[in-house]
């Protein structure tokens, strides 16, 4: 009896410290999977950039040979603080237009349309493959015509020879000079004419006219800063007299590549303004770089015509990479950890690719307020990798914020070929599973 005692107090003994230790095992597995909770990046919305299709050029060059050590960084901002978590639209303005002509129509007289007085206006040569001589043009050594009648002397004011701009440090092309029409003269038609220019006749110029007190100007706008081939998007062309729409009696499109070639673009009436739908398709390495639209429009301004030349500009990213929708979220200990996410990209072609996001929290308003930003940077070969977006255990200490959390104007960049490849104003969504109240930080 006694025997069967000692026994049983043994093995009730060895049992009642199994207990514990199976215990705990169960309970660090449920925390190691809590650890890294499975999460999704929130759907695109309208006016997010989301690549298409991925780019697997073999020979896409990089810009910059980026190191293949990881980084993470990330610092706090004020609640209060006002962030723009989508590119604001930006209007490029336009008081002028440009005639590109040849030293033979120079000489014959060339039409300038003003529709106010005081009009100034740059003459420069253009060197070519077949003139590689520039012969600058004197303001002085110029006439002026209006409405087919010789203008009264003193109707060009020179503003600058070719010499004066030269020594300035100024942005001029070479052979520059500029003068401006007598106000006095008024606006309309005038005719500008280069007797006896000591040039080749197939040399050729720029007359650049520009009216800077003009209320006529051309206005385009777009809210694209960053574009990908096989994803479309819009820019809207405005003229106008004021606040006063015109009705653009004609106006083309074209796009200029960063190696210089050009597409026309279709521009569609939409209302009191136009609208060019563009689309590039083009995949190749010298497709990526800075684009333009450049758009030129006539319009009636009474018995005058109006004339303006504008641009747009855009970088076009080729898509290398991009999130795949997937991300792991590790918020065990916040307080102590901080907060982990780690966002699954699928790389195309090897680069260092940058991740960037900024983390808003809840105030006790219930409204969402900038907390923190973060931005970190891997390596990744072909296929899927992942980049470890890292908020400091001091961000939470410091701020009155708390879950539930969004991660806002999540970005991924290609740093070797410095392009934006992904853009979601609305990235992640972190809901009610994180606290970080008062220390006590963990997933409900």
């Amino acid at each position: 009896m006694s025997s069967c005692g000692t026994t049983c107090r043994k093995e009730r003994k060895m049992q009642t410290k199994r207990i514990p230790l199976v215990f705990l095992a169960a309970l660090a597995l449920s925390t190691a999977a809590l650890a890294a909770t499975p999460i999704t990046l929130a759907h695109p919305a309208a006016g997010d950039l989301v690549p298409a299709r991925l780019v697997t050029t073999a020979d896409l060059p990089q810009l910059v040979q980026p190191s293949h050590d990881p980084v993470q960084f990330s610092w706090a901002v004020p609640a209060d603080r006002k962030i723009a978590v989508a590119p604001a639209p930006h209007t490029e303005l336009s008081h002028g237009y440009v005639l590109r002509v040849t030293a033979s129509q120079l000489e014959h007289g060339v039409a300038i349309d003003t529709v106010t007085p005081g009009a100034v206006i740059r003459v420069n040569p253009v060197r070519t493959a077949a003139t590689d001589d520039l012969v600058a043009i004197d303001p002085s050594r110029l006439d002026l015509q209006k409405d087919g009648a010789p203008a009264a002397s003193g109707a060009i004011q020179t503003l600058a020879t070719a010499e004066q701009l030269s020594r300035a440090d100024m942005p001029f092309p070479e052979g520059s000079s500029a003068f401006r029409i007598d106000p006095s003269l008024g606006a309309g038609r005038f005719t500008l004419r280069a007797p006896d220019l000591e040039a080749a006749a197939g040399a050729r110029y720029v007359v650049a006219v520009v009216e800077p007190d003009s209320p006529v100007v051309l206005a385009i706008r777009s809210a694209v800063s960053a574009a990908q081939p096989g994803s479309p998007f819009s820019i809207e062309i405005t003229m106008r007299d004021g606040d006063a729409p015109l009705s653009a009696a004609h106006a083309t499109g074209v796009l200029v590549a960063p190696d210089g070639r050009t597409q026309s673009v279709a521009l569609r009436r939409a209302g009191d303004h136009l609208v060019a739908n563009v689309a590039i398709d083009r995949t190749d390495p010298a497709a990526q770089g800075m684009w333009e639209l450049h758009v030129s429009a006539t319009s009636r301004v009474g018995e005058l015509t109006a004339r303006r030349d504008g641009k747009a500009a855009f970088g076009l990213s080729l898509p290398t990479a991009r999130f795949d929708g997937r991300a792991r979220l590790d918020a065990s200990d916040v307080a102590a950890n901080g907060l982990h996410i780690g966002l699954s990209v699928k790389a195309a072609v090897p680069g260092r690719y940058e991740a960037r996001g900024i983390l808003y929290g809840t105030g006790d308003d219930g409204a969402l307020h900038p907390m923190a930003v973060g931005q970190s940077a891997a390596w990744l070969e072909p296929g899927t990798g992942t980049i470890d977006l890292v908020f400091k255990p001091a961000i939470f200490a410091g701020s009155a914020l708390h879950a539930p959390f969004e991660v806002r104007d999540l970005e991924l960049l290609d740093q070797g070929r410095m392009g934006v490849l992904q853009r979601q104003a609305r990235g992640l969504v972190l809901d009610e599973r994180i606290s970080s109240r008062h220390g006590e930080d963990t997933i409900n």
